[in-house]
């Protein structure tokens, strides 16, 4: 007989990773974290299977911890070399001539993100705070608020299908019990 505290099968649960891998990448790109769509590619979310239940695990890079939770005020300045990487991508300093201007941009910036965090506290750039007053972080937690009702449905929906078949299973052999005894 299944484990009552375990739930279902990997099969079982795909359709619940599906769609949080579905709503994850399309709030990294409402948030406007697809510069290169590195982060987005590498969304994988996965049902692990415990001793005793199923975890459903959310994946990406690394840097998706600092997109989702933001980097705190006062931490060491992130790395010069990603910075400049992340304003080529994203076309910033395309109109300075020398590359030691654009590296001079990326220290700036990061020594910014050192001073203000991510999104930065205490002051924001034009960017953000006129022409795209869109949330920065947290795009996990809001993908688990946004899509509540229809997560449940579908954890009740694998619940439910083991229960029947835990429910049958019994009566099966209750029935054969019986059977048995000329009852």
């Amino acid at each position: 007989m299944a484990d009552v505290n375990k739930v279902g099968t990997a099969e079982d649960w795909q359709p619940l990773c599906d769609l949080l891998k579905e709503k994850i990448v399309a709030k990294i790109a409402e948030q406007d974290h697809n510069a290169t769509g590195s982060l987005s590619q590498s969304v994988e979310v996965i049902a692990r299977e415990l001793p005793d239940r199923w975890v459903i695990e959310a994946l990406a890079n690394n840097y998706g911890v600092y997109v989702n939770n933001g980097r705190r005020q006062g931490a060491p300045m992130p790395p010069i070399s990603v910075i400049y990487q992340w304003m080529q991508q994203r076309g910033i300093g395309a109109n300075l001539a020398k590359d030691y201007q654009k590296r001079g941009l990326a220290f700036v910036i990061s020594k910014s993100i050192a001073e203000k965090g991510i999104p930065p506290q205490g002051g924001y750039s034009d960017y953000y705070s006129k022409g795209n007053n869109i949330k920065r972080t947290g795009f996990a937690d809001d993908v688990i608020a946004e899509n509540e009702e229809q997560i449940w449905a579908m954890v009740e929906e694998v619940i439910g299908k083991v229960t029947d078949w835990i429910i049958f299973n019994k009566y099966r052999k209750t029935a054969k019990f019986i059977g048995q005894n000329g009852n």
